[in-house]
């Protein structure tokens, strides 16, 4: 896919549908290790990890970035899911040593665009590298162009020559989620999709070599059975409406009027006037054996994919 001309030039925008959470405190690591989907005892200061939080079905309710730093586990998740996940694992505290934040005094601000990367001389180099920026935290984030991540204490951030710009719902870095293949659950999606659906084992999101965690049961017996029936595949279609989080999409066998359900669109952007990117987890068998060219939109029929074969 040729990249949009947004991305030629380095561009700063202010990431505000994202929260920054804080978790510290002696038992932290073991804690945080027993919730979530990613290996956090082994994971070291200067690297962040995607990962989850499952329910006990197995199926992923919370995505989010997370690092650490001078002994502090910080992560991001959408603004949407803060209140619903702080509650959540604060229950989980019980009596240990671990305290749960959400730190009002940091900004999020996501760095990107060819060249980007030549801003400092001391930017991380490799993917998901961290490294201290004057007095911020700068992240390399995967993406098919320069990006990072910076967290700051500076409310109105410039680098370099660059301000902040406004960008229409920041779409732009949800894009280059897209592109990179990241996949971002939101409360329209949540407990709908198991880890491997989502392919966040080979995105590092997922160890089978790490202990339990709520849902691991059933996600480490779909793994060893080979039982894994969908998975998230990336697209393009036109449609003239809306596309949201959870929608449906179908197919029909020939000519048929009937219509099977065989999947749902995890994330969208729009690119451009009735056109857009996404990602979807869609019936493996029906991408693999099936006329790719058949899978639609419910909400308008005409609407087909075109899907990715990377």
């Amino acid at each position: 896919m040729t990249l949009p001309d947004i991305f030629k030039e380095p561009h700063l925008i202010k990431l505000d549908q994202y929260d920054l959470i804080e978790i510290e405190g002696k038992d932290a690591r073991e804690f945080l290790n027993n919730q979530f989907t990613n290996d956090l005892k082994t994971l070291a200061d200067n690297i962040s990890s995607l990962g989850s939080w499952c329910s006990i079905k197995g199926r992923v309710l919370y995505t989010f970035r997370i690092w650490c730093v001078n002994k502090t586990f910080q992560l991001i998740l959408p603004t949407v899911q803060t209140k619903t996940f702080l509650k959540k694992l604060q229950m989980y505290v019980l009596r240990a040593d671990v305290r749960i934040r959400e730190s009002s005094e940091k900004f999020i601000y996501g760095l990107y665009g060819k060249k980007s990367d030549r801003l400092f001389s001391d930017f991380p180099d490799n993917d998901k590298s961290i490294a201290k920026v004057e007095d911020n935290l700068v992240i390399n984030i995967p993406a098919p162009i320069p990006r990072f991540l910076i967290i700051s204490g500076n409310n109105n951030l410039e680098i370099d020559t660059l301000s902040i710009e406004s960008s229409k719902e920041n779409n732009h870095w949800n894009l280059l989620d897209i592109m990179a293949g990241v996949p971002e659950i939101l409360p329209d999606t949540a407990d709908m999709f198991l880890p491997q659906m989502l392919n966040l084992e080979q995105l590092g999101g997922l160890s089978f070599q790490k202990g339990c965690y709520p849902g691991q049961e059933i996600v480490a017996r779909v793994k060893y059975r080979g039982e894994l029936k969908k998975q998230l595949y990336k697209a393009t279609v036109s449609a003239n409406s809306p596309i949201k989080p959870g929608s449906p999409l179908i197919t029909s066998e020939d000519d048929s009027e009937a219509e099977t359900v065989i999947g749902q669109v995890v994330n969208a952007v729009q690119l451009e006037e009735n056109q857009w990117m996404l990602l979807a987890v869609i019936n493996i068998s029906v991408v693999t054996h099936s006329n790719i060219s058949n899978i639609r939109l419910q909400q308008e029929k005409k609407a087909i994919l075109r899907i990715f074969s990377e």
